[in-house]
């Protein structure tokens, strides 16, 4: 999709037609924001107001990971709202755009050493991105 909306709007912008440097430009971008919002969470967790979800977790079992939030803030979780939330999970989703397959060989991620980037967000959740 980005490669796609890019072509769309920016095609006579050289430079936001170079994936490596837009790729460089998303890291850096998006690691700043990961190093703040993981620097910052640790202060909410401290005082409980922060609850970190497996997105793996949210897949495999919605219910059971909303109810967990729920228990977890003091929320209400009623039969009602149970199974209101049950017909919107079983109602049939819109598929959006299609898939998008990007190489990351043509975005030159390997040449960014992201595996060296992010050291608060890797040692929180380097287990959650197989980085023991």
């Amino acid at each position: 999709m980005v490669r796609s909306r890019r072509r769309e709007r920016f095609a006579d912008e050289a430079e936001m037609m170079d994936t490596k440097a837009i790729a460089r430009s998303a890291a850096d971008f998006f690691g700043t924001g990961l190093e703040r919002a993981t620097e910052s969470a640790a202060i909410r967790r401290s005082t409980g107001t922060s609850w970190n979800v497996d997105y793996r977790d949210t897949i495999r079992d919605p219910l059971g990971v909303l109810r967990r939030i729920y228990d977890h803030f003091g929320f209400d979780y009623t039969k009602e709202f149970e199974a209101r939330v049950k017909a919107h999970v079983a109602a049939p989703r819109q598929t959006g755009h299609g898939q998008h397959h990007y190489d990351p060989n043509e975005c030159g991620i390997a040449e960014l050493h992201l595996e060296d980037q992010f050291p608060r967000y890797r040692a929180r959740f380097g287990h959650l991105i197989g980085n023991e």
